[in-house]
């Protein structure tokens, strides 16, 4: 329980999503989390920064420890990492949450038992070893690869814009943006990351630009330049200008 944890309990803390419990308008969510460094118990984790965490995932969250005068101990984030579940007990935490397609409770014990802390990295490079498991034919097998591979997909976009200071939501944001398409998220965040400016509510030029130099876009780009000039458009047409002269543009 949350009252149990130590006064000296360290300001950062690792485990897996078990539930969430509010998430408000501003973005600020609660959620329950099961530690998994030191000891089992679960704790109330609440912030921003852990908006867009589902049931399931694994999380290494930073912060400190805050005493409600309701709701009793609770963990308060300031920064959230994605991390892959790392010992049996998260592992199976992780396939138990229906984050995998075709893995309820019951297999994602069968799964463990079969394969210990090795399980996700055979269900990334030696999925065929899942048919050893009771309850495993070729058309589950189809949807836990095709659910597994998307999950990786989300997990980079989340784990590599974290890096950057990009906020959770606006990583969800990226994600969902192309959820429906046929481009490759990652492919967009790596390649044409001023392509997000267009594309995604939220990201604007600022966020767009730490990205692409992240990854090595050349700040003399052509790709760069264009998209500051339509920012600087943008940003004048939205304070009611209807033209801007060039050489206002360029001094910008």
């Amino acid at each position: 329980m949350p009252d149990q944890v130590p006064l000296d309990a360290p300001d950062v803390i690792e485990g897996v999503v078990d539930h969430l419990l509010h998430i408000s308008y501003d973005e600020r969510t609660v959620l329950r989390l099961a530690t998994t460094l030191d000891g089992e118990e679960n704790v109330t984790a609440i912030g921003k920064a852990l908006f867009g965490a589902r049931p399931g995932e694994s999380l290494r969250v930073h912060g400190g420890w805050t005493c409600h005068p309701r709701h009793g101990r609770q963990f308060r984030a300031e920064r959230c990492e994605r991390t892959m579940p790392a010992d049996e007990r998260a592992i199976r935490l992780y396939l138990a949450s229906g984050m995998i397609r075709g893995i309820g409770a019951i297999l994602a014990s069968a799964i463990v038992d079969a394969f210990g802390e090795q399980t996700l990295k055979v269900i990334d490079a030696e999925p065929q070893r899942l048919l050893e498991v009771h309850g495993i034919g070729q058309v589950r097998l189809g949807r836990i690869t095709a659910a597994w591979q998307e999950q990786k997909a989300i997990a980079g976009i989340m784990v590599f814009l974290q890096g950057l200071e990009i906020t959770p939501a606006l990583a969800v944001k990226v994600y969902t943006a192309y959820a429906d398409t046929d481009d490759d998220p990652m492919r967009i965040v790596r390649r044409t990351p001023y392509q997000l400016c267009r594309d995604v509510q939220g990201v604007g030029f600022h966020n767009a630009d730490r990205i692409a130099l992240a990854v090595g876009i050349p700040k003399h780009s052509d790709a760069r330049l264009e998209a500051a000039l339509l920012h600087e458009l943008d940003q004048a047409g939205a304070s009611g200008h209807c033209h801007l002269p060039v050489r206002v543009l360029i001094a910008c």
